[in-house]
């Protein structure tokens, strides 16, 4: 077993498809903003206000999920979703006996990556929007109606369940410039919701679970991580007792149920980890795949080189402080479950841990009882678990997504064996089914999500290649793998050395060696996906987005004579080019994963059997790249600045001005995820297209159709929707 998340706090909205388009899974949902001043004054800039709605009919079906929260009680449950048109809603699920139902959809205006819904009793929801022009409280009604209070610019906010449903509707939690953080309340008297400053708490607050009148929150002050609870309604904030635990420790929260916490304590013997095993070195979600939750990233060091990270041990802790703090044992039936685990929630007694178990593509769902160390797993489809859970006194509620539908709640009544969803829910309608396949890859094997018909007999194979670089394709619902196989292709994902998931070794095997380990196992996959399909069938062509665009023209550049075409969403030119021109949060990863260095063949410096590779700069090998080729990039990209592809498309032009084979798509609405979320979007059509017609070997003749290297020219495809750079623009 490898390491699991010691913070839960902006790791817990992983529950959707992974968006190649515009929406993607935020790690947390931005709420908007308000100072305490600002809060004073709601009433008067420019007001609350009731106003009609129009109330979505529960009978469409979404293509994301994403942002799921459930209500203090576990009764329900809010999200934020997607249809295939793009249209955004606010979902709620009523969690009853008869299993999950959704009853709800709130139209959602403007940009839902940066909002969030709490859902409260009565069918009502709690909503966080935050835009340019500051943050909106909206108090969603059953009947459609909507109650609101534009409280201007200022800090986000963050919503929270409250302890006192019946004095405050919900709580918001803001961080402050000066390392403090403020607790609000939105009070539940019929008045439009405006919070309310209950206590300021000196550091910084995560996370935020409800302990009968209390909040824990996992608190960072002065160095010293540790567990607080906060009183809203005495405005106090104290330690969480930790009997038996040494000052000082790293220990932080993960869950609370019952009279009991579910902690992570840092180990401080060093070696392995004793509860979980080896940390995988798992990084931050990267753009275009999933931006799940994982381990913490390894810190880079001189050169980017990968550091250890503080081991931790699973806890369990009684909120009085009654009893010694109770850690995992190193043998533990729990550490040989397999996989990165995620603990999610504490049943209503404090005993049982729900834990995610990642492995590989897929997850399980883990039930740990401290009382007597006994582990049981749960049946569950096989696709994803979002690591957020309400446990009540009817069962655990848990949203899953599998390749033929979006994450969606599902329910493990209490002493059944297996998870159930909802008796009907929506559901996208003609979907593919997925599997998983180990494929040879340069130093093992190498797992992969395939969609669509049988590589070895289809017309055409596309090899996708996911971003990050610390990341992986999971066995969940995938909006444009659904388009590529609806088309008749097939589709081969490989979670190649670099993607998380599957041990620590695996993980790190890129850091300091972009281009490296990564691409001998593209080219081994590749090499046997060509022999298994025999000289008749057109050689596999090539996708990938950001680090798997960037991979996908090394692998072009290298051998082309393996590939039909290559469709590179958002590349950038080199880890070093992208260090220099990205942002600090891009820059920090390029650091921390030892993108910056350059690679010139010489063996001395890259170890053995690194002497032969090329450059990794994409300009300098442009004229290597001779295969039919689709450059997409946005223009409002914030990863990777759209001058990458502007460049490497001048350069390819330079190299032979003559080529009709090469199209360069700028797109002047889009940001980076710059593809829709189904077929009849016109960006994802062109990709579909070309991909389409590199299977059947007629791509080259499509001719050029590229925008000229400029300020933001428009695109020459159909109007695409428009959306600009969202929220989870994140790291490559």
């Amino acid at each position: 077993m490898t390491g699991f998340p010691t913070d839960r706090t902006d790791r817990t909205d992983r529950g959707t498809a992974p968006v190649h388009g515009a929406a993607a899974h935020a790690s947390a949902p931005v709420d908007g903003a308000v100072p305490v001043a600002a809060a004073a004054r709601a009433s008067t800039a420019p007001g609350p206000s009731a106003r009609p709605v129009t109330r979505t009919a529960p009978s469409g079906s979404a293509v994301v999920r994403t942002a799921f929260r459930f209500s203090a009680g576990g009764t329900s449950a809010a999200c934020q979703a997607a249809d295939e048109r793009h249209r955004w809603t606010t979902e709620l699920w009523e969690l009853g006996a008869a299993g999950p139902r959704r009853v709800l959809c709130h139209d959602h205006p403007g940009d839902a990556a940066f909002s969030s819904a709490l859902p409260l009793g009565g069918g009502r929801l709690l909503r966080s929007r935050h835009g340019r022009d500051g943050q909106t409280l909206e108090l969603l009604a059953p009947d459609g109606r909507v109650t609101c209070s534009f409280l201007g610019p200022g800090r986000p906010l963050r919503l929270l369940a409250t302890p006192d449903e019946d004095r405050w509707l919900g709580l918001a939690l803001r961080t402050e410039r000066d390392l403090t953080c403020t607790v609000l309340g939105v009070a539940a008297n019929g008045a439009p919701p405006v919070p309310v400053p209950l206590v300021r708490v000196p550091g910084r607050l995560s996370g935020g679970a409800v302990c009968g009148g209390l909040l824990l929150f996992t608190r960072v002050l002065d160095g010293r991580t540790a567990p607080a609870l906060v009183d809203p309604a005495a405005g106090t904030v104290r330690d969480l007792p930790l009997p038996g635990v040494a000052a000082g420790t790293d220990v932080r929260v993960l869950a609370a149920g019952g009279p009991s916490a579910l902690l992570a304590v840092a180990d401080t013997g060093g070696g392995r980890d004793a509860a979980t095993g080896a940390h995988d070195g798992t990084a931050g979600a990267g753009a275009g795949t999933h931006r799940g939750p994982a381990a913490p990233a390894p810190r880079g060091a001189g050169g980017g080189r990968a550091t250890e990270t503080p081991r931790h041990r699973l806890a369990l802790a009684a909120l009085d402080g009654s009893a010694e703090v109770r850690l995992l044992a190193p043998d533990s039936p729990l550490a040989a479950t397999g996989g990165t685990v995620h603990p999610v929630a504490l049943d209503p007694a404090g005993r049982t841990a729900a834990v995610v178990s990642v492995r590989g593509a897929r997850s399980a769902l883990v039930l740990h009882d401290w009382t007597t160390g006994r582990v049981r797993e749960v049946d569950t489809p096989d696709g994803v678990a979002t690591p957020v859970a309400a446990w009540p006194a009817r069962g655990l509620w848990l949203p899953l997504s599998t390749a033929r539908h979006p994450a969606e709640p599902y329910w493990l009544p209490a002493g059944a064996a297996a998870v159930r969803p909802g008796a009907s829910p929506p559901r996208p309608p003609r979907t593919q089914p997925a599997r998983l396949e180990s494929l040879p890859g340069a130093a093992g094997p190498v797992e992969a999500v395939l969609y669509g018909p049988d590589w070895r007999t289809a017309p055409g194979v596309v090899l996708a290649l996911h971003g990050g670089p610390n990341n992986r394709w999971d066995l969940d619902y995938d909006p444009f793998f659904q388009a590529l196989a609806g088309a008749g292709l097939s589709v081969v994902a490989p979670n190649q050395r670099g993607s998380t998931g599957y041990g620590a070794r695996h993980t790190l095997a890129i850091v300091g060696d972009w281009g490296g380990a990564d691409l001998d196992d593209v080219t081994a996959v590749a090499a046997h996906l060509r022999a298994g399909r025999g000289p008749a069938l057109p050689a596999p062509s090539l996708y990938g987005i950001s680090y798997g665009a960037h991979l996908a023209l090394l692998a072009a550049a290298a051998e082309g004579a393996r590939w039909s075409a290559c469709a590179a969403v958002a590349p950038f030119l080199s880890g070093a080019r992208l260090y220099e021109d990205g942002g600090a949060g891009v820059r920090a990863l390029v650091q921390r994963l030892g993108g910056r260095p350059e690679r010139r063949g010489d063996a001395a410096a890259d170890g053995p059997g690194t002497a032969a590779r090329p450059p990794r700069d994409l300009e300098r090998l442009a004229e290597r790249i001779r295969l039919p080729l689709l450059l997409v990039h946005g223009v409002y990209d914030e990863t990777v600045p759209v001058g990458h592809s502007r460049a490497l498309a001048a350069r390819l032009e330079a190299v032979d001005p003559g080529r009709t084979d090469v199209r360069y798509l700028e797109l002047s609405d889009r940001g980076h995820h710059p593809l829709g979320l189904s077929a009849a979007d016109p960006v994802t059509a062109e990709v579909v297209r070309f991909l389409l017609a590199s299977g059947h070997g007629d791509c080259g003749r499509r001719g050029r159709d590229r925008t000229a290297a400029g300020p933001a020219p428009a695109p020459r495809t159909t109007a695409a929707t428009s959306f600009a750079a969202r929220a989870d623009d994140g790291p490559p």
